[in-house]
């Protein structure tokens, strides 16, 4: 496990004013339940971008390509970590509920890894 990381309900707040995504499936219980979601979600590019975060030399790709698959909401508050694991020598990354297990995200890379340029003896 990379990292373990509280998601308070205020969270939304600080990234919508950032990000500029006030959509209120994220900001409050009360309209998310009315789109038919259990309770206000986490923004999906927070949760990728916190997920990164937690060891971003990881990222690090010469001509790379981050590909996410977002499979079920952050419900705010929650507790989640941050995984990672090879998989054909690829690193992989998963955003999981610390209760639960259910996994949230998953993202990985494609591409060369960015390798110092080795230095010629004069």
């Amino acid at each position: 496990m990379l990292a373990e990381f509280d998601v308070p309900l205020g969270m939304a707040w600080r990234y919508a004013r950032v990000s500029g995504d006030y959509n209120p499936i994220h900001l409050n219980q009360r309209l998310a339940r009315s789109f038919g979601l259990r309770g206000a979600i986490i923004h999906g590019m927070w949760s990728l971008a916190r997920s990164l975060a937690a060891a971003p030399e990881c990222a690090s790709l010469s001509g790379g390509r981050l590909t996410t698959q977002f499979l079920t909401p952050v419900l705010m508050p929650a507790r989640v970590a941050v995984k990672q694991w090879m998989d054909e020598g690829t690193p992989r990354r998963a955003l999981c509920d610390v209760r639960t297990g259910r996994v949230h995200m998953y993202a990985w890379w494609t591409g060369e890894r960015a390798m110092p340029e080795a230095s010629t003896p004069i």
